[in-house]
């Protein structure tokens, strides 16, 4: 599901505007690229310490808690955006794969605490 259909299906009008969205799906796409560049910069990491990481992960919760979006649909917005990452940098291995368990756990403990 990509943030135009969430924007269509699951968004009230009156408090989610379509930029909203596309915003928020663009830093989320900056945020899985700075997972990869931390994750494949230093192997055996999942990005948990990358500093700059955890602050990109903070304003997008804050961005969709102001865009009136619920857990569920952020986590839709990052599971989308990792298919958009090419396919071979996600299937780099286990440390890939952990990289991005570990960034939705994050992003759920991140949402929760924003509120």
């Amino acid at each position: 599901m990509t943030a135009e259909m969430m924007n269509q299906e699951d968004a009230n009008p009156m408090s989610i505007g379509a930029g909203q969205v596309a915003n928020l799906d663009e830093l989320v796409l900056r945020i899985l690229q700075r997972l990869v560049q931390s994750t494949t910069r230093s192997e055996g990491s999942d990005g948990y310490a990358d500093i700059e990481l955890n602050e990109m992960l903070r304003r997008a919760c804050r961005a969709a808690h102001q865009a009136g979006l619920h857990a569920e649909q952020l986590l839709i917005l990052l599971k989308d955006a990792w298919t958009r990452v090419p396919i071979t940098t996600r299937h780099q291995g286990r440390d890939m794969d952990a990289a991005f368990e570990r960034l939705v756990t994050l992003s759920i403990d991140e949402f929760y605490k924003v509120e």
